[in-house]
Parts: C-alpha cells; structure tokens; sequence
C-alpha cells in the first residue's frame, strides 16, 4: 500500500464491444496496425498471431430506473485484448480491421481507425483518494 503508480512500456490494447441484439456470436481481428507521425509501423504488432478469434459472453447488469425500480439489462460482451503492441510513448493511429460474426452466421465487416494522443500525468495524491476515484 502506497508508494507511486506507473504505467511502463510496452502497453497493451484492449476492445470491447457490447450487443444488446444478443445476436453477435464472436468477432474475429484479421488487422491490427499502430503507426506512428514518422510512419512507422510498431514492431509489438507482429508478435500478434492474426487472425484472432473472441467469443462473447454473456452479462446481465441491473440498472435502476424511474420510480425506484430497476431493470435487467441482457447483452453480450466481446472483450480482446493484444498484449504489448505500443512501445512507444507518442501519439499514434491505431487501425483494427475485421468481422462480426452473428448467431445465423451472417458476417459483418468492420473497420476502425482512431487517432491517439499521449499525455503524462505528473500529480499526485494519496491512496485513499485514488482508489475513490475508481468507482
């Protein structure tokens, strides 16, 4: 307990998706790219064994409404992860590219393309206050 929290390199990629259709059986990554300003592609991408394939699974949240009640919310979550794919402390555009795949085995084809920027965050402040910050 206490002490300094730090992140260090190499850092890891997560997705998630989430469908309330509870259609979607799994969601398959056939593309995985992190380039950099320089064009330069990040070398943790090709430790990656592409495609890779994620099930759903399913999740029931309770979720209060008006009145005091609450409801059940059903979906399916896919959560990937791709471990050590930034090695570097910069701004970078991350590219996924692949396919849903629904119950019925129709596909769906996705492409995704976000822009990220680094900032370091340099305050600090005592445990306590940092773990109420995580609720």
């Amino acid at each position: 307990m206490g002490g300094d929290v730090k992140s260090k390199k190499p850092y890891d990629i997560h997705a998630f998706y989430t469908d309330t259709t509870l259609t979607i059986a799994s969601a398959e990554f056939t593309k995985v790219t992190v380039s950099y300003a320089d064009g330069t592609v990040d070398p943790g991408i090709a430790a990656l064994k592409l495609p890779m394939r994620f099930p759903h699974r399913y999740s029931e949240e309770e979720q209060f409404v008006t009145g005091g009640t609450t409801a059940i919310i059903k979906s399916r979550r896919i959560q990937a992860e791709f471990p050590a794919t930034v090695t570097r402390d910069e701004a970078f555009t991350l590219l996924i590219e692949g396919k849903f795949t629904k119950d019925d085995g129709t596909i769906i084809p996705f492409k995704i393309e976000e822009k990220y920027n680094i900032s370091h965050d340099k305050s600090t402040q005592s445990w306590a206050d940092f773990v109420s910050g995580c609720w």
